[in-house]
């Protein structure tokens, strides 16, 4: 099996499916699996009777959204039936070696990885079920998200422009499925569509980093003798800008200058600049693209110094996320890193009130705080539960 490192994602054409539904691609991609899912009697019935629901509510309701949507909402009951169905098809070949080749290897779904083989993969449905509802409900029927200020559906939901557009495309979508779709496929289209015509495709912005970005750091990660520097990184956090179109604010600029003086002092070879598209409501301006344009243009940092991570949209995921690039591009996650921000900031990232928050929003600690060097800079040892997907936060999974 390979290392989490090493590990070769399946993909379905769809970055944004990929990163919230990675057990839904491994189902479509894996021809054995599939073939299996398709067959089965118990998936087929259920099949049957959501593509009644659904063509039933297209042929009722065409000016009652909620209705429609409602239709490709999976039901408690569902979604436990699935799961129980799941839990006796373990003992397959091709589902015993995707369980162990793919949703261990991969790291997606590490938070559960402690599970036995019919619990992990029954867990990894319902998460991606819980997911698809997730989307559904508040790109459809525009109930309030985990983070309403910012994930909010774009539309007015009880427009007649956002109903007929809604009505249509889960007209199309229900057309577009035949006798081989899987039973969560139309589902799961109608979500990926909720969410992209409300343009919310933020997951998907600036990848493949490894061939884009982050290209020159990453080939500078293979050739770095990590034993001459005490940190492997230093991680500046974004901070929130509250004027539409405002490139990078003041506490911004701050964390950059703050971040760039550890790097002058030899601290650590990389720096990785954490902030997506966040404030206000659906910014054109990336945090992460702007403090690595600042650390070039301000403070001649070199290019292949810089990591960007460009999606993470609140501290919590300013750690995940800054790991997770850690384990793909080879910086060890056993050596400490450092976090450069701001004073304020930086004392709450130590306080029990964000460890706890950690625990309450991803469930776990993304980062082991350790000393503090400096008001604006604290130590930390990144940990491998970061690479868990998360697909109640679609826009940052």
């Amino acid at each position: 099996m390979a290392t989490l490192h090493q590990y070769a994602a399946l993909t379905s054409g769809s970055i944004i499916q990929d990163k919230n539904f990675y057990l839904l691609t491994l189902f479509q991609e894996q021809s054995a699996v599939r073939t299996l899912l398709t067959n089965d009697h118990s998936l087929q019935a259920l099949k049957a009777v959501q593509r009644s629901a659904q063509e039933k509510a297209i042929k009722l309701c065409e000016k009652d959204r909620a209705c429609v949507v409602n239709a490709f909402i999976f039901s408690a009951e569902e979604i436990r039936n699935v799961s129980d169905r799941f839990r006796t098809m373990t003992h397959e070949k091709p589902v015993a070696a995707l369980i162990e080749d793919h949703l261990r290897a991969s790291g997606s779904f590490l938070p559960l990885a402690a599970k036995n083989p019919a619990d992990l993969l029954a867990a990894a449905w319902e998460q991606c079920a819980q997911g698809i509802n997730n989307i559904l409900e508040v790109y459809g029927n525009g109930k309030r998200g985990m983070y309403p200020r910012i994930d909010s559906v774009t539309y007015s939901v009880n427009s007649a422009y956002y109903q007929d557009a809604v009505y249509l495309w889960a007209k199309e979508i229900d057309r577009s499925q035949d006798k081989n779709s899987l039973f969560f496929e139309a589902s799961l289209e109608f979500a990926l569509a909720l969410l992209d015509i409300n343009n919310r495709d933020e997951a998907a912005r600036y990848e493949p980093l490894k061939d884009g970005e982050n290209r020159a750091s990453i080939a500078r990660v293979e050739n770095t003798s990590w034993q001459d520097y005490p940190y492997a990184s230093i991680v500046i956090l974004g901070a929130v800008s509250e004027l539409y179109n405002s490139k990078l604010p003041p506490l911004g600029k701050l964390n950059v200058r703050l971040g760039a003086d550890n790097f002058r002092k030899g601290l650590a070879p990389f720096i990785i600049v954490s902030g997506g598209h966040v404030h206000p409501f659906r910014t054109p301006v990336c945090e992460a693209i702007e403090m690595k344009r600042e650390l070039m243009e301000k403070y001649g940092i070199p290019e292949d110094r810089i990591i960007v991570e460009p999606h993470a949209r609140h501290t919590t995921t300013n750690i995940r996320n800054a790991t997770r690039l850690m384990i793909q591009y080879g910086i060890p996650i056993d050596k400490k890193s450092l976090i450069a921000t701001n004073d304020v900031h930086s004392a709450y990232t130590e306080s029990k009130v964000f460890a706890d928050r950690c625990l309450r929003e991803l469930g776990y600690l993304p980062g082991i705080i350790q000393s503090r060097i400096s008001p604006s800079t604290i130590e930390f040892l990144p940990q491998l539960n970061s690479l868990g997907r998360d697909p109640r936060d679609p826009l940052d999974p």
